[in-house]
């Protein structure tokens, strides 16, 4: 089939059996470790991009001579959205936080791009298929485990149980339109039981947001199988005996979840606190945006006090995109979902094989599912569901047949050798850049250890050694700078070197605000470095501390230990009644339950007036996904 994605034959057989055995695993691990990525675990997102590299390092290296493949407008539209992602980072004000969120959006690009260029004899989708498909399967093994054995919430390896059922929504619908494209035998009931499996597993996590995603996606492929000549009723009786199976093992928890859609209004609730807030936010830097990944620092502000949510995601993409990469991020995020449903409208016209068209059709039907979720949810952050998005939408490209065939033929300016070292060139400076990323979480983990066993001199080598891997990042620089102040406070008050410690925390705290203005952190530290060191930095140390707590809580007001070294400050200068006013401010704003035993150490504070006794050196950082420069010569 000469598809819109669609690449000729290598020229010889060795070339594509070396592609697609190297593609193989190398996609495989890259879809694992970004499945354990979550967010957190910058370890495994460096992995991901080591494969990546690999990968697209391969697929090159293998055609020397020419790549012929078509230009379409889906190509296009996707090139255009992950250009400007990165073009975002000439003006956000976090660039190194941007540029990882970029790379991290940006899998919707390798993806599609990776598969076009790796699929020449047609055998690298069934068989990349055939290993999603049983790993999302062994997650929905484990996940049903959790919720039948453990009594636990059916999320698999997930933080967020919805971006479990968004992936699964993604693989099953894909899964069940490749089955209707083909006459019923019997060696594929165990597909048909994998589809079974993957919805009895969807519904098992009552996402309303993915059922209402994955109905419409049934929808389209039920009708198109109908007009197609194929009967949808098996489809939908796996899909009723997968409902009835999971209501029965939630004792009814499934349907009475899904009926609170009658109401809306009421079932949106929790969404729309935080799209209004969200909302105030967009219209600060509407062009432009805030910066990728900048949401959850820009957001604080303009939060409005019944959100109850952990404040990272928006819950809806679209939103999300405009507030970080500004309406022009959100016109070509919405560029590509129109080229692909025009893409998949114009194909199946014109297409006239019936196995095509409903391949076709599941694809779409999973892409249109996740799309319609990510009105709800923030799918387009989940690495494998970027990443197998952009590998469906490259397939449905190469399903439709259309564009124009273009050669990209590099033979003409350089030898094959000299092609082949740019490539290796190329392949591992990538590999260094992602592999610096995933040592320097290292280090700062490193750092945290040997501070907690009182090693400080080896915990500030190990915050060395992880910024100059990976600079750019505040989190590493406040984060030494905490640990230079209890450092310092362990030696005597007119020691010199605690004058050199507290001198160099401070200008590592103005590192880190350049490097990030929103982060509250840094304001607190320097708060508590200023009221500790108060004969190395000034007479009025204890006046700038407590501006600093101010800027810190206009920057977050929730951030509550800002709120309460505050009070422990004016109170210390007899202060009671602002000390209370301060703490009295923050009981509007709800608080993760982790922070009671905080809330009524607050309330002990304003009956009694007590002081907190200081705590072992603990960094007042996010999680672990950041780092700082050069070294700092102690």
């Amino acid at each position: 089939m000469n598809g819109l994605a669609s690449i000729q034959r290598p020229s010889s057989p060795g070339e594509g059996r070396f592609l697609h055995a190297a593609a193989l695993p190398l996609v495989a691990g890259a879809f694992w470790a970004s499945l354990y990525f979550q967010g957190v675990h910058l370890t495994l997102y460096a992995a991901a991009f080591v494969l990546f590299a690999f990968w697209l390092g391969a697929a090159l290296w293998s055609a020397p001579a020419g790549h012929p493949i078509r230009v379409t407008v889906l190509a296009a539209s996707v090139a255009a959205f992950c250009l400007w992602l990165f073009l975002t980072l000439l003006w956000t004000r976090t660039p190194a936080l941007s540029a990882l969120n970029a790379w991290w959006l940006s899998t919707l690009g390798l993806g599609y791009f990776g598969y076009a260029f790796t699929e020449r004899t047609g055998r690298f989708w069934p068989r990349l298929g055939a290993i999603v498909v049983t790993s999302v399967a062994l997650l929905c093994g484990y996940a049903i485990v959790q919720a039948a054995a453990w009594g636990e919430a059916p999320t698999a390896m997930f933080l967020n149980i919805n971006s479990f059922a968004a992936l699964l929504n993604l693989v099953s619908l894909p899964l069940a339109g490749f089955l209707l494209a083909r006459p019923f035998h019997r060696r594929d009931l165990l597909l048909w039981f994998m589809v079974f499996l993957l919805v009895f597993t969807m519904f098992l996590t009552r996402g309303r947001g993915a059922f209402v995603g994955f109905a419409l996606g049934l929808a389209v492929l039920a009708v198109l199988a109908r007009r197609a000549g194929r009967s949808p009723w098996g489809l939908l009786g796996v899909v009723g005996a997968a409902f009835a199976g999971a209501e029965i093992m939630l004792s009814g928890a499934a349907l009475a979840r899904l009926s609170t859609l009658r109401a809306p209004l009421a079932a949106g609730a929790t969404r729309f606190v935080i799209w209004r807030g969200a909302w105030h936010l967009l219209w600060q830097a509407p062009w432009r945006g805030v910066g990728l990944g900048a949401f959850f620092l820009a957001y604080p502000p303009y939060r409005l006090p019944g959100d109850t949510s952990a404040g990272f995601y928006v819950h809806n993409d679209y939103l999300q995109i405009a507030i970080e990469a500004g309406l022009i991020g959100l016109f070509l995020l919405i560029g590509v979902l129109v080229a692909a449903t025009a893409t998949f409208v114009r194909g199946y016209a014109r297409q006239s094989a019936q196995a095509v068209r409903l391949e076709a059709a599941g694809l779409f039907a999973g892409l249109l599912a996740v799309a319609v979720h990510s009105l709800v949810d923030f799918n387009l952050y989940v690495m494998p569901i970027t990443l197998l998005a952009g590998l469906g939408l490259s397939r449905l490209d190469e399903l439709a047949g259309q564009g124009r065939l273009y050669v990209w033929r590099p033979g003409r300016f350089f030898s094959v050798g000299g092609l082949r070292a740019i490539i290796a060139l190329g392949t591992v400076g990538a590999v260094a850049m992602a592999s610096s990323v995933g040592l320097a979480q290292n280090d700062y983990r490193q750092a945290f250890r040997r501070a907690a066993e009182g090693r400080l001199v080896a915990a500030d080598r190990a915050l060395g050694r992880a910024e100059r891997r990976f600079p750019g990042l505040s989190n590493f620089w406040f984060t030494n700078a905490d640990l230079l102040r209890h450092w310092a406070d362990t030696l005597p008050m007119h020691d010199p070197a605690r004058g050199r410690l507290a001198h160099l925390a401070w200008r590592d705290l103005a590192r880190a605000q350049q490097l990030n203005p929103w982060q509250p952190q840094t304001f607190l530290i320097r708060a508590e470095l200023l009221a500790q060191e108060r004969v190395w930095l000034g007479p009025g140390a204890r006046r700038a501390a407590l501006h600093a707590v101010y800027q810190a809580l206009a920057r977050d007001p929730r951030f509550y230990p800002a709120r309460l070294f505050g009070a422990r400050l004016l109170r210390a200068s007899h202060q009671k009644l602002a000390a209370r006013a301060l703490l009295a401010a923050g009981r509007a704003y709800w608080y993760p339950q982790d922070a009671g035993a905080l809330r009524d150490r607050a309330a002990r504070h304003r009956r009694s007036g007590a002081t907190t006794p200081a705590a072992p050196w603990q960094p007042h950082g996010a999680a672990p996904a950041a780092v700082p420069p050069s070294g700092r010569g102690l």
